[in-house]
């Protein structure tokens, strides 16, 4: 597997990234929420920082305390070289509450009945349990928790099985601080998976730090798969690392340091 390796701090942290006195020592720790956050912060194609370039701007709307619009998305563009996602300010992202299931449309701005994509969160007790994916027709993804943390996603391949197993771990601060997930091999005879050795050493180990003491303002915006993670957290990570371990070996895959940029005691996600 190619390795990915960004080192985002350079340029864009000498010259955002310092903060002054005044912003360390007026810290606020009321809760807000994020009106808009560059691509560089956000998880796409899995990857963090996979939207570096400038302009990948996302901005989000909020009506009685949730989340009801974000501004921007994403378009893949299948270039004969280098297929890859580019952002789009002509793409929006709605988001509707009905009982137990909050749904999420991609559209396309000026055109009323076009839907390009649609998630749907089935929820229980206020907790997303379900997540099912109008681009992803494979998976179901199944979520458990301890407490108001989520502890375990399962991915269901519909009659073959689970296909993988994420876990999360936080930290005492309750800041998450690393996922580890597996996957299950197929059996071509009986067309299923088969069971997910957990104690296998072959996984992937996510793992988050560098966290900060700031109020995180995503925490409403986990609905949104590529601001997820980010918005587990009490706080805000300022590095992300992804730790594949194979049978006999590991490699860093990707590494990722944020700008960390701090106004009026509140953590920007934009620049």
């Amino acid at each position: 597997m190619k390795k990915k390796l960004f080192t985002l701090i350079s340029v864009l942290f000498l010259l955002y990234g310092c903060r002054s006195d005044d912003d360390i020592n007026d810290l606020s720790t009321t809760e807000w929420d994020l009106d808009e956050a560059s691509g560089i912060f956000l998880e796409y194609n899995n990857t963090f920082g996979y939207l570096s370039q400038g302009g990948s701007d996302f901005k989000y709307s909020y009506e009685n305390g949730k989340v009801i619009k974000k501004n921007g998305g994403v378009m893949f563009y299948n270039f004969e070289t280098n297929p890859s996602l580019k952002f789009s300010e002509h793409l929006y992202d709605l988001v509707t509450y009905e009982n137990n299931k909050i749904k999420i449309e991609t559209k396309l701005i000026d055109v009323e009945e076009s839907v390009l994509s649609k998630i749907e969160y089935v929820l229980e007790n206020n907790k997303i349990v379900q997540q099912t994916n109008s681009s992803n027709t494979i998976d179901t993804v199944k979520y458990y928790y301890t407490g108001n943390l989520p502890k375990k996603q399962i991915y269901i391949n519909g009659r073959a099985g689970i296909r993988k197993q994420s876990d999360f771990y936080y930290n005492l601060n309750q800041n998450l601080d690393s996922i580890v997930s597996r996957t299950a091999k197929f059996n071509s005879s009986t067309e299923k998976f088969e069971p997910i050795n957990i104690s296998s050493r072959e996984r992937v180990v996510e793992v988050f730090d560098l966290y900060d003491n700031y109020v995180n303002p995503t925490k409403k915006l986990g609905v949104f798969p590529e601001l997820f993670k980010r918005s587990l957290s009490k706080n805000n990570f300022g590095r992300y690392r992804e730790v594949i371990y194979t049978s006999t070996n590991k490699y860093i895959n990707q590494s990722v340091e944020f700008p960390m940029i701090y106004k009026e005691g509140k953590i920007v996600l934009k620049f």
